[in-house]
């Protein structure tokens, strides 16, 4: 996977961020700092099991 704006191959990794609104996909590079979110997020519904829900 290379970087769009530096084009690093190195440095460039995919994260799931677990927000209030649910969990969003992303890449990210640390050598620039790019970041982008390639799509509308999934909404999953999480059960806690301590909370009944």
């Amino acid at each position: 996977m290379n970087c769009p704006k530096c084009k690093a191959r190195i440095g460039v990794m995919k994260h799931e961020v677990m927000l209030d609104s649910g969990i969003i996909q992303c890449t990210r590079c640390i050598i620039c700092g790019y970041w982008s979110q390639p799509f509308k997020p999934k909404r999953r519904n999480l059960k806690y099991p301590h909370t009944g829900s």
